[in-house]
């Protein structure tokens, strides 16, 4: 009474279920739109917006970082400039301690106090405006007296040693202005002596 099945038929069946199998696989791997996708735009004037289902937890600080990469990032990189020591200094700036501030304290100061008011200040670098007032020649140096302009007299004295005279400093008058630069070896009734061979530039000769 039944016929056998066609060999077509046969045939038909398997391929219409694999076809089927590959649809469902197919579809069933979309990413769902509603899931909560991860954005990633390529700039506020970029077109490009990509809704992507693949996320990533980073961690740490990206502090060392060259690079960094993802959505909603700021990366921000200090720039300091260094300079080195002195680059931007003036060494004939002169210093806010005068001739007449360490001449005056010393003289307030107590009989026996008088010796740690001028320890003190032995050793200071100072840069320093004075007058040319006269020089004393030694067989191997001169010795320069200077004095304080803003004083109004002839005290306290500036005075040092000089192993060499520089033509500039062989031109000076009397009353001519010096700017020295120098360091402390002492403090004395009459005024300050620097240590032996201090710079010394004649800004303007009277």
């Amino acid at each position: 009474m039944f016929s056998s099945p066609s060999p077509w038929l046969a045939l038909a069946v398997p391929v219409v279920v694999a076809i089927g199998i590959a649809v469902y696989q197919r579809f069933s791997s979309k990413p769902d739109r509603g899931s909560k996708g991860h954005k990633v735009t390529a700039g506020k004037s970029s077109p490009l917006s990509i809704d992507s289902p693949v996320s990533a937890d980073l961690s740490g600080s990206i502090k060392d970082s060259q690079v960094a990469v993802g959505a909603n990032i700021n990366q921000t990189r200090e720039v300091h400039h260094h300079y080195e020591q002195g680059e931007k200094t003036d060494m004939w700036a002169q210093t806010e301690i005068t001739p007449q501030h360490i001449w005056q304290e010393i003289g307030a100061a107590l009989p026996f106090d008088k010796a740690h008011a001028r320890e003190k200040y032995i050793g200071l670098r100072v840069v320093w405006g004075t007058t040319f007032s006269s020089v004393y020649r030694y067989e191997k140096f001169s010795r320069i007296i200077t004095v304080w302009p803003h004083s109004g007299g002839f005290f306290p004295q500036v005075s040092f040693e000089l192993t060499e005279i520089t033509p500039e400093v062989r031109s000076v008058t009397d009353g001519s202005l010096l700017l020295i630069n120098g360091t402390i070896r002492s403090v004395g009734d009459l005024g300050i002596e620097l240590m032996p061979d201090p710079l010394v530039r004649v800004m303007r000769r009277s």
